[in-house]
């Protein structure tokens, strides 16, 4: 979900930023919030996945070694 969110953001800002400037129109306040808040988002959920994943690391072996 982090990374889909983060792409629609990066997309979203992109898209909307190239066709105001072509235009010579300032990009609205609203546009730019919908394009940084679901990047910002996307990144804490990503941060969110790796902090999960690096704090369920097994203690004990699952199979006794030689």
């Amino acid at each position: 979900m982090g990374i889909l969110l983060m792409c629609f953001g990066v997309t979203w800002g992109m898209y909307n930023w190239i066709g105001n400037g072509m235009n010579g129109v300032e990009t609205p306040a609203g546009t730019v919030m919908l394009a940084s808040l679901p990047i910002i988002l996307g990144s804490q959920l990503l941060l969110a996945a790796v902090a999960y994943d690096i704090y369920n690391v097994p203690s004990e072996p699952l199979q006794g070694g030689s």
